[in-house]
């Protein structure tokens, strides 16, 4: 009954051995997740800061093109308004009033 004992003994030892080596690879591999994963994280969010620092730079730029269209609207109404009025003096001055008059009696209703 000795060698069934020791045999026995033997393969607890060899089981002891070989959970010994699962439970270290099982540390090396979380220890490699985790440096993948923070590594993965850290990627993640340059791309974001990218992605962000692009989308900032495009709205300044289509805010910086609307801009310039107002502007130039604004600047052509101007010059067509002052255009009427040079040609037409006297009409504007006639609507300046009557738009005084609607304002002043609008206001005196309250």
């Amino acid at each position: 009954m000795t060698a069934p004992k020791n045999r026995v003994q033997s393969d607890l030892s060899d089981l002891r051995e070989d959970l010994g080596s699962l439970r270290d690879d099982i540390k090396s591999l979380v220890v490699a997740l985790r440096d993948a994963g923070e590594s993965s994280i850290r990627r993640a969010g340059r791309n974001a800061s990218r992605a962000a620092e692009n989308g900032v730079a495009a709205v300044k730029d289509v805010a910086s093109s609307v801009g310039e269209k107002v502007g130039d609207q604004a600047s052509a109404m101007e010059e067509t308004a002052r255009e009427s009025i040079q040609s037409h003096p006297w009409w504007s001055v006639f609507g300046a009033v009557g738009v005084g008059l609607l304002v002043g009696r609008f206001l005196d209703r309250r």
